[in-house]
């Protein structure tokens, strides 16, 4: 007898745990109250001709927290387009 009320009581604590942890938790799909949304900003570098951009270009894009995300090269010319992100600055 005493074994069916040990086995109940717990069942029982897991039961309220897990109520409380769904009822305290955000909705589906919401993100919680303290943690903001990240905001990006992007800039494109357009380089013309043989080669690639300078180091110097490149690393002072880096130091300004600038990061490379994708190079296209959108026509039939030696043109590549260099796209950066980082966050946005507030």
């Amino acid at each position: 007898m005493r074994a069916g009320w040990c086995g109940a009581g717990i069942a029982l604590v897991v039961m309220m745990l897990t109520v409380l942890h769904w009822a305290g938790g955000p909705s589906a799909g919401q993100a919680p109250a303290a943690q903001a949304r990240v905001r990006w900003e992007y800039k494109t570098l357009d380089h013309v001709g043989p080669g690639r951009p300078a180091d110097k270009t490149l690393n002072k894009l880096g130091d300004e927290g600038w990061e490379l995300v994708s190079v296209a090269a959108p026509s039939s010319r030696q043109e590549l387009i260099y796209v950066f992100k980082r966050q946005k600055q507030k």
